[in-house]
């Protein structure tokens, strides 16, 4: 491979990824846009990941594997170390881009001089069926930051994110606590938005797959990494003045995705009781749409929801209102 700087650095943390690495990479290599590197880095896989890589013959894919630490933060800082390009581009192993991504990011930077990160809309894969989500509803620096941060909202996820290479020199790498795996990228995305505008993409250029073994998946897993993730912000000696005076409707947002999650896994009990939770840190989100919405299904319980979903779904079909 030349040695010159590669326009683009693409890290891919994997572990356990075999049955999806090899879109993930072809996807990358299918790509418009030709000068990047690509860094599959394992974070120790136990399957035959490193067979499937072995595949690939072309010199811009390097393979580094690692002891298993069970985080995706600790690959994706290790591919940020090991990467020469101007950019960085993350892609999940398990997700896909589609062949313009690329190339849209790089246009947004040049078009966004400043910018130090690039977020695209994407799709959801679930079970075959492509679902469109929309991630670039707020725009530029402090709607972005007051979003992410009050509503505890995301760009989306790593894969359809990429950022300049400098920033991580002014805002550090992704936060390696265990407990955080599953928000460390809302948290570094935050982090940036304190410093730098993010542009936007309002096209869908990525695929992410859903699937059970999703590290968010998990109603505990979420709650934990969610909370550890915005007590890491508003404990931060240099929270952004922005930020400050939405402690309350934050914690109250987590909180109510805390008791959606659960409601999802059938935990009828702990979901209203974070409910109750969001109650006590910001008291006028009773009025707050998905609250609402959430604390009537636990009211309904599950079986009567899905009931529900299945005959509006019905009417539907029939073509009626």
């Amino acid at each position: 491979m030349d040695q010159k700087q590669p326009l683009i650095s693409v890290v891919i943390p994997t572990f356990n990824r075999a049955e999806f690495i090899k879109d993930a990479i072809q996807s990358v290599l299918n790509q418009t846009i030709k000068d990047f590197e690509i860094f599959v880095v394992d974070d120790g896989s136990s399957d035959h990941t490193e067979d499937v890589i072995k595949t690939f013959e072309d010199p811009r894919v390097y393979y580094h594997r690692f002891k298993h630490m069970g985080f995706p933060a600790y690959p994706r800082n290790r591919g940020i170390e090991l990467s020469k390009g101007k950019y960085i581009a993350f892609l999940d192993s398990d997700d896909t881009w589609l062949p313009a991504h690329l190339e849209h990011c790089q246009k947004a930077f040049c078009d966004n001089i400043g910018a130090g990160g690039v977020f695209t809309d994407f799709y959801k894969l679930y079970n075959n069926n492509l679902i469109s989500q929309r991630a670039t509803k707020t725009k530029y620096n402090s709607s972005t930051l007051i979003d992410m941060v009050s509503k505890f909202s995301s760009i989306g996820a790593a894969s359809n994110v990429m950022v300049r290479r400098d920033v991580f020199n002014t805002v550090g790498y992704f936060d390696e606590n265990k407990d955080m795996a599953g928000s460390e990228d809302w948290h570094m995305w935050v982090r940036i938005a304190w410093k730098y505008a993010f542009a936007v993409v309002p096209a869908a250029t990525v695929i992410l797959r859903v699937h059970g073994d999703n590290l968010t998946l998990n109603a505990e897993n979420i709650e934990r990494s969610t909370k550890t993730a915005l007590d890491s912000i508003f404990c931060h000696d240099g929270i952004s003045p922005i930020v400050k005076p939405f402690y309350r409707s934050a914690y109250a947002e987590v909180n109510t995705l805390a008791a959606i999650n659960y409601y999802g896994s059938g935990d009828m009990k702990t979901a209203r009781n974070r409910l109750k939770d969001a109650l006590r840190f910001r008291p006028r989100h009773i009025f707050n749409g998905r609250f609402i919405w959430t604390f009537l299904r636990t009211l309904a319980g599950k079986r009567i929801s899905y009931n529900a979903r299945r005959f509006k779904r019905y009417i539907r079909s029939r073509g009626r209102p």
